[in-house]
């Protein structure tokens, strides 16, 4: 393809075009071009060609290599789990504490003490189902055996 001007903007719409990436009002200005430029209409399949080949040789590589997603070691996720466990007893205590002053206050009214109490009630079972659910999922982990 020629270097000049007007052949400049046409190799980037031809490039957009593979690519999928054409306005509409692009699209019209290269297909009246494409008329009547034979060397674009090649460059444009030669382009397809390449991006063609190119696509199959990515899938190809991607499928030998079975990509995983990285899995912590053993001790990272020894350290994370004890993180999240010190972090949650800090967090039980300072509610705990937080409840306990609440609820033995004799100024707070009755219906502050009601739904605190019911809040805390449905966060503890929404707690539960979520461990729950974390805990069930780790005996049917495909990927148990892999780590060890």
């Amino acid at each position: 393809m020629t270097h000049d001007r007007p052949h400049e903007r046409y190799e980037i719409l031809l490039v957009k075009a593979v690519d999928g990436l054409l306005s509409a009002a692009e699209r019209q200005e290269l297909d009246g071009h494409l008329q009547a430029c034979a060397t674009c209409r090649a460059e444009l399949e030669d382009f397809h060609q390449i991006k063609e080949t190119t696509d199959m040789i990515s899938q190809r590589i991607l499928e030998e290599a079975k990509i995983e997603p990285p899995r912590p070691t053993r001790a990272a996720r020894r350290w994370l789990y004890t993180g999240f466990i010190l972090v949650f007893a800090g967090i039980l205590l300072l509610i705990g504490w937080a409840l306990a002053s609440l609820f033995l206050d004799p100024e707070v009214p009755s219906i502050i003490k009601v739904g605190s109490g019911l809040a805390g009630l449905g966060a503890l079972m929404l707690f539960a189902w979520v461990a729950f659910i974390h805990i069930r999922g780790k005996r049917h982990d495909p990927y148990t055996e892999i780590d060890q």
